[in-house]
C-alpha cells in the first residue's frame, strides 16, 4: 500500500486521521493507506507519494543521566540502616514460616476431614461377614 510525504514545515502527526512520522530530513510520512486516498493527498501541494518506499526516524529514548554516587553515611546513619535490614530480613523470614505454617496446618485439616468422610476398615457394609453387601 502507498504512502505519503508531506513537506510542509508545520505538518502535525495526525492529518485528516492519517498518523504521519518523522523522516530524517524533517519532512513527514505517513502510514500505509490506499490508493485512492494516497491519490487525493498527492493532488495538494506539498505532499507527494513515497516511490522510495522510506522509512520514518524511529525516535531514540534519551539517555538516562548518570546516577550520582550515594552520599556517605555516617558511622550512626550506618549502624541504623544495617539495623534496618536485619529487621527485614527477620521480618521476611517469619513471615515465609508463618505461610509455611498456614499451608501445613491447612493441609492437616483438608486429610482430617478427608479421614472422616472415609469409612474406617470393618465399619463399611460388607464387614459383618456379608459377602454381597455392596461396599461405597
Amino acid at each position: 500500500m502507498p504512502r505519503v510525504i508531506c513537506s510542509s514545515p508545520n505538518a502535525s502527526d495526525e492529518i485528516d486521521g492519517i498518523k504521519f512520522h518523522l523522516l530524517d530530513d524533517g519532512r513527514r510520512i505517513s502510514d500505509e493507506i490506499d490508493e485512492s486516498l494516497a491519490a487525493r493527498f498527492a493532488s495538494i501541494n506539498g505532499y507527494e507519494l513515497d516511490e522510495e518506499e522510506r522509512e520514518p526516524v524511529i525516535p531514540q529514548a534519551p539517555a538516562a543521566p548518570a546516577a550520582a554516587p550515594a552520599p556517605k553515611l555516617t558511622k550512626k546513619q550506618q549502624q541504623a540502616a544495617e539495623k534496618a535490614a536485619q529487621a527485614a530480613k527477620e521480618a521476611e523470614e517469619k513471615a515465609q514460616q508463618e505461610a509455611a505454617d498456614k499451608a501445613a496446618q491447612e493441609q492437616a485439616d483438608k486429610d482430617a476431614a478427608n479421614a472422616a468422610q472415609t469409612p474406617a476398615a470393618g465399619s463399611a457394609d460388607g464387614a459383618n461377614g456379608d459377602e454381597n453387601a455392596e461396599v461405597f
